[in-house]
């Protein structure tokens, strides 16, 4: 397979960079292509998103945590400037909150890493009116004084919109494929890790890929089920 993206990438004048080609999998195995050894690793990130055999969710979120605040203080004259609050909103809620949730259609996340994203929502939106935790005010009327959505309903809202998006995809994309598929082996014992439909069957049932194929149905399916969401302010 390595061989065969070589030749490919040539026919079209391409050039695999094999310092920045990696391999991971769940089996030992060595690749080799072009006489180099292709390096085998346990976690890679690729278009911002890591992937990783272990802890996979909470490193994802650290990762969004951390450039959430880059966001953040890269627009430093704003926020702590003197400029209106409704505006310092606008502004934040167009560049913050697509940081935190990048790639959210895909987590499965449970309730402790959305309230790590709660948390460093809610510091921003003091660190944003100059408020700190030593003033006893509480964070639902800081929310509310700004105005500003929770980072979980947002994060809910891009979910669900997906969920239904991937419901009406063909079936012989790898996406629903991998979604729908059943492994054929025995799971070890103690309690499963979360998947990524668990969250929507509780909420919705275990048919909602075929509420789903209504997309008016479905809109007022995900308006109910984000709505109440238990971090909304």
């Amino acid at each position: 397979m390595a061989q065969e993206l070589k030749t490919e990438s040539e026919k079209v004048g391409f050039t695999v960079n094999l310092s920045k080609t990696k391999m991971m999998t769940n089996d030992e195995a060595e690749v080799s292509s072009m006489n180099n050894e292709i390096e085998l690793v346990d976690e890679y990130k690729y278009l911002g998103r890591i992937t990783s055999f272990s802890d996979r969710m909470n490193k994802e979120i650290s990762a969004r945590i951390t450039n959430g605040w880059k966001a953040f203080w890269s627009l430093k004259n704003v926020f702590k400037g003197k400029m209106e609050l409704s505006t310092k909103k606008r502004i934040w809620e167009s560049c913050v909150p697509p940081v935190l949730s990048y790639g959210a259609q895909t987590w499965s996340i449970t309730k402790k890493q959305s309230e790590r994203l709660r948390v460093t929502q809610m510091r921003m939106l003091r660190s944003m009116l100059n408020v700190t935790t030593r003033v006893k005010i509480r964070n639902r009327t800081l929310k509310e004084k700004i105005g500003t959505v929770d980072i979980g309903y947002v994060i809910t809202k891009i979910k669900y919109k997906y969920a239904g998006h991937l419901a009406r995809t063909n079936g012989t994309k790898w996406h629903k494929a991998t979604t729908e598929w059943t492994p054929y082996e025995k799971r070890k014992r103690g309690r499963p890790a979360m998947r990524w439909r668990d969250e929507i069957c509780r909420r919705v049932g275990t048919k909602w890929g075929e509420l789903a194929q209504n997309r008016e149905r479905w809109k007022r399916v995900v308006d109910a089920a984000v709505r109440n969401h238990e971090y909304l302010p």
